[in-house]
């Protein structure tokens, strides 16, 4: 076998079948097994799972409790008997040069293979930003892409060799919302090859949510990023991976903050969160505008935040 495709899933009837036809009309029955894990739901997900997999032998359907999708994972992972470890979100979609590009770039020296994406929704497409072409260690890959911004943290964007899992035993982490992020962290700053293209090959869905659901995931996000943060800044004085690291998921942990209301309770809460850890002079950069932020921050810290919400609205 040479591919496990791993796809948790939940409360996701509207989408399951568009993603599972995708992989079906595309993959070589004989080289590819794709393992659903039912997290729980509560809707006709496993009904139609079920129905869709009844005459496909190489399709495989695991139910377990509410437990999140850490666990999900780590459930098919001790399942997937493929030589290549394929992670699909159930409401994505594979386009039809998926295999066709990934074979041109899977051999034996390569232990992650990273793509580009596009994202959809149900009115149009737009391609993810730039990705960096790298071929070498996971340590220089990932301080070069954070420095040029150019890596997608996703899981999905990547094919993983399992050997490499079961050599550094390797598992998602459970009950935080960024867990692909921490878990592509893990897996690139082990002893590993990573490969990385720039071509389009997966169409990632954007779903629309209400202000009272982004408030509660913005929450979730910056608790999550804290809790990378402080499991790898300890090790910031070793290599300068861990101090990109850091100023990275500083910077994020900002941008997070900055977009709760100033007056509200979780605003106050994590910015002096945020502040007791000191994590500002985690920001080590030679980017004007965050030396810019680093000197206002010294001044008033919720100017920082003022001037963030600007930025976006600059941009926007």
């Amino acid at each position: 076998m040479n591919y496990s495709i791993i796809i948790p899933c939940y409360n996701v009837e509207a989408y399951i079948e568009e993603c599972l036809s995708s992989i079906y009309r595309i993959m070589d029955a004989k080289q590819t097994e794709v393992i659903l894990v039912d997290d729980g739901s509560s809707d006709q997900t496993v009904s139609i799972v079920e129905a869709y997999i009844k005459d496909k032998s190489n399709f495989t359907l695991l139910c377990n409790p509410h437990l999140g999708v850490s666990m999900a994972r780590n459930a098919a992972l001790q399942k997937a008997s493929g030589k290549y470890i394929i992670f699909v979100d159930s409401d994505d979609v594979l386009m039809e040069n998926y295999f066709e590009v990934i074979e041109q770039h899977l051999c034996d020296e390569v232990d992650i293979l990273h793509f580009n994406y596009i994202n959809f929704n149900e009115h149009k497409r737009w391609k993810n930003k730039e990705q960096l072409p790298f071929l070498g260690s996971g340590k220089e890959f990932l301080n070069t892409a954070l420095l040029q911004d150019k890596y997608s943290t996703a899981i999905c964007m990547h094919i993983f060799k399992r050997q490499f899992f079961l050599d550094h035993k390797i598992q998602f982490v459970q009950d935080i919302y960024h867990e692909d992020e921490e878990f592509n962290i893990q897996c690139l700053l082990k002893d590993c090859t990573i490969k990385s293209i720039n071509d389009y090959i997966y169409l990632y869905r954007i779903h629309s949510t209400s202000i009272t659901q982004n408030v509660k995931l913005s929450k979730q996000r910056t608790e999550s990023k804290f809790y990378i943060y402080e499991k790898y800044m300890r090790y910031e004085n070793e290599d300068k991976v861990y101090r990109t690291l850091s100023t990275y998921l500083s910077i994020m942990i900002l941008l997070e903050i900055s977009k709760y209301p100033l007056n509200s309770n979780e605003f106050k809460e994590l910015k002096n969160f945020y502040k007791k850890r000191g994590m500002i002079h985690s920001i080590k950069t030679d980017l004007w505008l965050y030396r810019v932020l680093k000197g206002l921050y010294r001044v008033n810290d919720t100017l920082v935040y003022i001037a963030l919400k600007l930025i976006k609205k600059i941009k926007k």
